[in-house]
């Protein structure tokens, strides 16, 4: 799916609204969308996958709006975008999805035309939940700095690794959320990874030289008389903390 005139890039490659169309547990596979302001537009529309497609050359790779808490985005690649997915009030599985050169500069982005705060392999954004599997994130931003993954507080964002995974020339920063190494482990080159410390009330950076492959804050009460549960079957591991 190509969209483009004489003025650039415009229009939706697949565009989803709820009044007009029923999605429910409907996949979308193989797709190509190049050129479009939007690659893939959701709105209002609940319980649908993404797999195996490819966005590139678009203001947004993958737009998700008020899209509920069971949407996929799986085996996908998002390059070369300003944005490569935005999440705004919706809850995204991102499972083995690579992202790479999102905040082009051969698409003249700006953040300010957009409306964002930051050009990003992925933005969460808007009371949204962004749980995400592995994934590569290379040269995201507009440069050296940019973002392979931006959680704008009080969002969330929760990174789980399986395998191995790259975070090349571009940062992570975290709000709320955890980064969790499970057999897998991450190549950090030029990537700076932080996420929020509510003890601290501030980033803490994770040591790559030193060995730490991620971080997770558990709540603990000290009284003896509660319990909390973190994590749960969706990331692959839960603690218990009495």
């Amino acid at each position: 799916i190509k969209c483009y005139n004489e003025s650039g890039s415009y229009g939706y490659g697949i565009y989803l609204y709820n009044n007009w169309v029923s999605t429910e547990n409907n996949t979308f596979s193989g797709n190509v969308a190049h050129n479009c302001y939007y690659g893939f537009y959701a709105d209002s529309v609940i319980q649908f996958t993404i797999s195996n497609d490819e966005y590139y050359n678009n203001n947004y790779g993958v737009y998700a709006s008020y899209s509920g808490n069971d949407v996929v985005i799986a085996d996908s690649n998002l390059h070369d975008n300003c944005e490569g997915i935005y999440l705004q009030s919706t809850t995204a599985t991102i499972t083995d999805t690579n992202f790479s050169g999102n905040g082009a500069d051969s698409l003249g982005c700006n953040s300010g035309d957009l409306g964002v705060s930051e050009l990003a392999g992925l933005f969460v954004d808007g009371g949204s939940q962004a749980n995400v599997r592995n994934g590569n994130f290379v040269g995201n931003g507009a440069e050296i700095g940019g973002y392979a993954i931006y959680d704008q507080d009080p969002r969330t964002a929760q990174w789980t690794i399986t395998d191995a995974v790259e975070c090349t020339n571009n940062d992570v920063h975290i709000y709320d959320g955890w980064i969790v190494p499970l057999g897998g482990s991450i190549t950090a080159t030029n990537c700076s990874v932080e996420i929020w410390n509510d003890d601290t009330g501030e980033y803490v950076a994770l040591n790559f030289s030193a060995g730490q492959q991620g971080s997770i804050e558990v709540p603990v009460d000290t009284t003896g008389d509660d319990e909390d549960t973190v994590g749960g079957s969706d990331v692959g591991f839960e603690v218990e903390v009495h």
